[in-house]
């Protein structure tokens, strides 16, 4: 009898530590101004770069559109960028990013450019270290690009799906910047480099039955050298498309001066 009783107790206090645990988090989710969320690295990721780090919460502050529209937190999964990188489209280091919670990629119906927000690809990392520090949150386990097109690596015409990314108006942009390497050096560094590099990682990717067969090619801006580059990463790992961002200014009170587009895309402001 005093068996049964003990575990009962056991049962009730273990229980009640949980429920005490859920009211703690949650009072602390809905009601601080800023929490942890998971890390979007722009830019390469570095050891000392957390896979989680403060960003303003989307459940206690009220993310509001330009026109007027609230954006519904249940709606969207919250990311704050590590880096600089991404500067170019308008997204600064601390931005919170969002994303549709259930992204389906559709490559029938996408519409580039996009911001795409990546996994950092576990499966394939050669370093098996950067795999332990992501698991052990030591390292981001998810990247920002900005996506222009979707190639089929060994199908598809390198040159002329270049080509075609090099007439989007939004390219023409990266063009007149200083950041821009120069096109034919930009291409060749794609082909020679980034493309051979994907190709000696997933092997077998040039057959169209392969996984990483469809990848997507993005533009970075590397901070050696500080030159506009192209990457390309599988359609497998993009999590979602960023469908808008909040630019947080250092010493995280809201940036009150006039949102601005970018690729058709608006940013979010922040209601006070």
């Amino acid at each position: 009898m005093e068996t049964i009783l003990y575990i009962i107790l056991i049962v009730c206090g273990t229980a009640f530590l949980l429920l005490f645990g859920l009211l703690l988090f949650s009072s602390v989710l809905f009601t601080s101004r800023s929490i942890f969320m998971p890390v979007a690295c722009a830019g390469k990721a570095e050891v000392g770069m957390l896979y989680w780090r403060r960003g303003l919460s989307m459940y206690s502050n009220e993310y509001v559109r330009p026109d007027g529209d609230q954006l519904p937190a249940k709606d969207y999964k919250s990311y704050v960028t590590r880096g600089e990188s991404m500067r170019l489209c308008g997204i600064r280091e601390g931005a919170v990013l969002f994303v549709k919670r259930g992204y389906r990629f559709d490559e029938q119906a996408v519409v580039f450019p996009k911001i795409m927000l990546l996994r950092r690809d576990k499966q394939f990392t050669r370093e098996w270290k950067d795999v332990v520090l992501m698991w052990l949150g030591l390292k981001p386990g998810h990247k920002v690009r900005r996506a222009w097109s979707l190639l089929r690596v060994g199908t598809d015409d390198v040159d002329a799906v270049l080509e075609r990314i090099g007439r989007e108006e939004a390219f023409c942009f990266l063009r007149n910047r200083p950041e821009f390497m120069g096109w034919d050096e930009m291409k060749k560094n794609f082909k020679e480099c980034k493309l051979e590099k994907y190709k000696n990682t997933y092997i077998g990717c040039e057959n169209a039955d392969d996984v990483n067969h469809v990848a997507i090619i993005s533009t970075t801006l590397h901070k050696k050298g500080n030159k506009i580059m192209f990457s390309i990463h599988p359609i497998r790992v993009i999590e979602g498309e960023v469908v808008c961002f909040y630019n947080v200014t250092p010493d995280t009170e809201p940036d009150n001066r006039t949102p601005q587009r970018d690729t058709n895309r608006e940013r979010v402001h922040l209601a006070s």
